[in-house]
């Protein structure tokens, strides 16, 4: 059985991550990503702080 690496400060799977049975290629890389503005990213924070553990995208 694996380990238990859920985040406990988040019930549940918040970020819908899953665990493979097998190792995962890595097939490219994202070249041309924008970086989230810091108004972006407090936006985030505050859906984090109320979200709870509700599944948020």
């Amino acid at each position: 059985m694996p380990p238990n690496v859920t985040d406990k400060k988040f019930p549940g799977n918040p970020t819908r991550s899953y665990r493979s049975q097998a190792p995962l290629k890595i097939v490219g890389e994202v070249g041309d990503w924008v970086k989230q503005t810091p108004e972006e990213i407090e936006r985030w924070k505050e859906k984090l702080a109320n979200n709870n553990g509700k599944i948020i995208n």
